[in-house]
């Protein structure tokens, strides 16, 4: 009957496709029986590595290949999941981004065709089994796991089996800290609708592949910063290179992003996330990232006093925001830092606090800021001029300075020192760690 001739022409069109001989010139034989379901013609030609394993194209599947690429997704999902836990049990630890991103890029890259193989042979075990449903004992974990920490995360009425709904609840951090502590949920959540519309097909697709861009830059950064981490560890580097090659990584991750965010299919979706969002710690967090070192004195470099601008920009905001959102930017800082970078964290906020010391006794933190300032611009000038080192001369004629900041500059040359800075660094171990160019000399203070 019709099932029969629809199932031989199905049947051609494959062994065409397949390169079987015989197959051209309307032979009808089916080899392996009728088949009375046409999605069994792409299981089994899937499972023959036919197509890349997509199995043979049959222009009237409509949307079946939609629900078959789903089922894909969610296998490829299972085999990071897999793996994913496997690295950990091996390391005794969570995963780095750039770890997390190279399981991705193996899994995702080597075996795609494998998932499809699989996809389609369970499909078809279904299909022989009345009521048979497949289920992955590794998604229900993930989600498990996932209900687990949204609980535990003051999160209520959270189950395996709404997990998904309760992300989309989550705050940016939540989410953050869920993805950094749980990644392979990451790749369910990537995993299509039942069912959307093209126009929302061509954005989901979009907006994966420009978090995804965004997920392989942030892997790049993590592997830096891992590798200097290391190099610092082993003396191929000393503490200085690590602070400068950390700078130059998270300077090239920025402009990165910045140059992801003008590429014109992503444009629409970058410019959604360059609003501010709706809640407050969110909204804070990016106006947060917003602020960056810079030259804001114009002398063509980062110095001194471009840090101490910036270190005010953010100790301004951040003291304009309640305690709550504070600890919120504090903390989401923190959350994919390596335990070295932490420290650095750390060393940097002392470090702040330690230049809002007065240098010299008698002096207040601006005065002090504008004197250090000038005598830095003394020193450059002096080593450009060994021959004649009369740093009070260079002062009384150094162009640009208003008799007061003269003044100022020949007060510090004779000030003592305020010891206050010395106790601060001395209480402050890290602060010789990361920061030992800038170490007092005790000398200078009581010699």
């Amino acid at each position: 009957g019709p099932h029969v001739q629809i199932a031989a022409d199905t049947w051609t069109a494959f062994a065409e496709q397949a390169g079987i001989p015989g197959a051209k010139g309307g032979d009808r034989q089916l080899k392996y029986g009728v088949i009375p379901q046409l999605r069994w013609v792409q299981d089994i030609t899937s499972m023959m590595g036919i197509n890349d394993s997509r199995g043979v194209n049959l222009p009237f599947f409509g949307a079946t290949t939609d629900v078959r690429d789903r089922e894909v997704q969610k296998n490829l999902a299972n085999r990071v999941a897999n793996r994913l836990s496997a690295k950990r049990y091996e390391l005794g630890r969570d995963l780095y981004p750039n770890e997390v991103e190279d399981i991705r890029d193996f899994v995702y890259g080597e075996e795609l065709e494998n998932a499809r193989k699989t996809v389609s042979a369970m499909d078809l075990l279904a299909s022989q089994i009345p009521g048979l449903k497949v289920y992955s004992e590794t998604a229900r974990e993930v989600h498990d796991r996932v209900a687990t920490w949204m609980t535990e995360n003051g999160i209520e009425g959270a189950t395996a089996q709404n997990t998904v709904q309760h992300y989309k609840e989550l705050n940016s951090l939540q989410r953050a800290k869920l993805l950094r502590s749980i990644p392979e949920f990451e790749d369910i959540l990537a995993i299509p609708p039942f069912a959307e519309t093209g126009a929302e097909a061509v954005e989901r697709k979009a907006r994966t592949s420009y978090f995804g861009a965004i997920d392989t830059a942030k892997g790049l950064l993590s592997a830096v910063q891992q590798d200097l981490d290391s190099a610092l560890g082993t003396g191929e580097i000393n503490i200085i290179q690590w602070r400068e090659g950390r700078a130059t990584a998270r300077t090239q991750y920025g402009a990165g992003l910045n140059g992801l965010k003008n590429v014109p299919e992503f444009k629409a979706i970058a410019d959604k996330e360059r609003d501010l969002p709706e809640d407050p710690a969110d909204a804070a967090w990016t106006q947060f990232n917003a602020i960056a070192p810079m030259d804001f004195n114009g002398n063509g470099f980062i110095d001194d006093e471009d840090w101490d601008q910036f270190y005010q920009l953010k100790d301004s905001f951040m003291s304009s925001l309640p305690t709550n959102i504070r600890n919120y930017i504090e903390e989401r800082r923190r959350i994919s830092m390596t335990p070295l970078e932490q420290e650095y964290e750390t060393a940097q906020d002392q470090y702040g606090v330690y230049r809002d010391i007065p240098k010299w006794i008698g002096f207040s933190v601006e005065q002090s800021r504008r004197a250090e300032n000038i005598l830095r611009d003394v020193r450059m000038l002096a080593s450009l001029s060994p021959e004649s080192d009369n740093r009070l001369s260079m002062i009384l004629t150094m162009p640009g300075l208003s008799g007061q900041d003269k003044a100022l500059a020949i007060q510090a040359m004779r000030a003592p020192l305020n010891p206050q800075r010395l106790f601060y660094w001395n209480d402050k171990p890290l602060l010789t760690k990361f920061y030992p160019d800038f170490a007092p000399n005790p000398e200078s203070f009581f010699g």
